[in-house]
């Protein structure tokens, strides 16, 4: 006795697409039924008319997609704010690493510093942690430079001088020695000079002493600054010098803007060379061992190290 058997025929012939056709839901004078439910279906954004007159999405729908194509060079903060925001509340951990991609200077990214920063200035207010804890990756997709200026602008310093080492000299020119006095204008210039130099140190330990989350990456900073430098020392040692990092090269010298604005050298010097890592600080006051410290991070860390670089 042979059993009923039912045809259904191929999957295509009872898809939703198939169906549709057959119930005349899509225009049957259109070129593409493919394209016609693409339209009506997948995007109900706006659409818009850029200069050039070609018409686009204002949204793709997917919000880290979004972050990734329509943040650009003239992205206005408004703008940029509201998409990582949008890209953040829908995936944290992808929204973070784009963050990355914003700074990537090797190859792996935009090479965007500037809405990196405002990015990561966004990220410092609203997810604190979340930044200090991932500086090792910010750091291989940005430069140690990077933490250095946003510190800066955390502590509402917007002019950062340039350091000593990067001011070009033609060596052509003749020196000129001369044994005359400085003119009273150039005392006062330099008086003046100092004054704003101690009024940044004291804009700087005011920032440290009361905002809680500014010192906790302030600490994690200067300890990744620390760690690589030890570390990169010991490459030097063994001769390893491709691991070298780029940590002797940006950390402030003694007299640099940065140090007088955020206090930098003598923090991370404090991290290499505890107060009880050394039985010649004992009994030290406090001023004379930063003194020391920063002297000796100079000597044993900084020059050598950019030597080799």
């Amino acid at each position: 006795m042979s059993e009923d058997v039912q045809t259904l025929g191929l999957p295509e012939t009872n898809s939703p697409i198939t169906q549709q056709i057959q119930n005349n839901t899509v225009d049957s004078s259109s070129k593409s039924c493919f394209m016609d439910l693409t339209v009506a279906n997948f995007n109900t954004t706006e659409i818009l008319t850029p200069p050039k007159g070609s018409l686009i999405y204002s949204s793709t729908g997917y919000p880290i997609l979004d972050f990734f194509f329509y943040i650009l060079l003239d992205t206005p903060d408004e703008y940029l704010t509201d998409r990582l925001e949008r890209a953040w509340k829908y995936d944290a951990l992808s929204t973070l690493k784009l963050i990355c991609n914003l700074r990537g200077i090797r190859g792996t990214g935009k090479a965007d510093s500037k809405n990196y920063y405002r990015a990561a200035l966004w990220l410092q207010k609203n997810h604190p942690k979340t930044f200090a804890c991932n500086l090792k990756s910010f750091a291989e997709f940005g430069s140690f430079e990077d933490f250095l200026v946003i510190l800066n602008k955390l502590n509402e310093v917007l002019e950062v001088a340039p350091e000593p080492r990067s001011i070009v000299i033609n060596p052509f020119l003749p020196k000129k020695k001369s044994t005359v006095a400085f003119p009273k204008d150039m005392i006062q210039a330099r008086i003046w000079r100092q004054e704003k130099n101690r009024a940044l140190r004291i804009r700087a330990l005011e920032k440290l002493g009361g905002d809680p989350d500014y010192k906790f990456l302030y600490d994690k900073i200067t300890e990744l600054y620390a760690e690589s430098l030890v570390f990169d020392l010991q490459f030097l040692e063994s001769g390893e010098l491709d691991k070298i990092s780029s940590a002797s090269k940006w950390c402030p010298s003694l007299r640099s803007s940065f140090e007088h604005s955020i206090l930098f050298t003598e923090s991370t010097a404090r991290k290499v060379y505890p107060h009880n890592s050394c039985p010649e600080y004992e009994g030290v006051e406090e001023a004379r061992y930063a003194k020391r410290i920063r002297h000796r991070l100079r000597k044993e860390f900084l020059v050598p190290l950019r030597k080799a670089l």
